[in-house]
């Protein structure tokens, strides 16, 4: 079985969100959102299906409140 898991980087999640790279990472370092995998000393990476899967939550999360 092949491993079908998608990495996206801080800069492309950044894009979406409308915040810049080092707010992301800010943010998952105060674990206000996910932290990233270590590919190498200096890239790091989010699976796909992790971000997709907090941003959902905190969208539902959102909806419960009002």
């Amino acid at each position: 079985m092949e491993d079908q898991t998608e990495y996206v980087s801080p800069r492309e999640i950044a894009e979406q969100l409308c915040v810049t790279a080092e707010t992301l990472l800010a943010w998952a370092d105060k674990g206000k959102f996910p932290k990233p995998i270590k590919l190498a000393p200096k890239t790091q990476r989010w699976k796909r299906s992790d971000v997709e899967n907090f941003l959902n939550q905190k969208q539902i999360d959102t909806k419960l409140a009002k």
